[in-house]
């Protein structure tokens, strides 16, 4: 019976010690917001060449940008799961997804208007160019309403605050 005992507080001790300490979940989100981070500065670096019209920069950029989405998608798939959990890879690579899916629709289209010569473009080129840019903005903070909300609760699990890194 002793032995029994002893084996049970053994196993017991195992089980609440293997789980990650905040410190693990801290390097893990900084893994994962490094990655979002960088394709960030990405989206912010077109979208300046975007708005000076900048036609030398702004194909090099977009393609710059697509490559970055998919290499920060290749990290994240490489990274392990988080305390036998997917969910926060998942999240991240949901929003990395989005990103994609806007950089290839809305984007494509703003950087198609930004070749155009400027005797082409109308008063409804013009509304349809500030829609586009009023989608991707909503597109955008809507996905990361929901991201933050997932990243928030992470952080109350593993008892961390988060920082703004940008």
């Amino acid at each position: 019976m002793r032995t029994l005992l002893i084996s049970f507080s053994v196993l017991l001790f195992l089980l609440v010690s293997c789980k990650p300490s905040t410190d693990d979940a801290i390097a893990y989100n900084d893994k994962i917001i490094n990655e979002q981070i960088a394709v960030a500065t990405a989206i912010d670096t077109l979208n300046m060449y975007i708005s000076n019209k900048d036609t030398v920069n702004i194909k090099p950029c977009y393609e710059k940008l697509i490559q970055s989405i998919q290499f920060s998608i290749y990290k994240i798939d490489s990274l392990n799961e988080f305390d036998n959990q997917a969910e926060y890879k998942n999240k991240i690579k949901a929003l990395l997804s989005s990103y994609k899916q806007i950089t290839e629709n809305e984007y494509s289209n703003l950087i198609a208007i930004c070749y155009l010569p400027d005797s082409l473009i109308s008063q409804d080129t013009l509304n349809y160019f500030n829609s586009t840019l009023q989608q991707i903005n909503e597109k955008f903070s809507e996905q990361m309403k929901e991201f933050n909300t997932f990243q928030e609760s992470f952080a109350k699990k593993y008892n961390f605050s988060l920082i703004d890194k940008k």
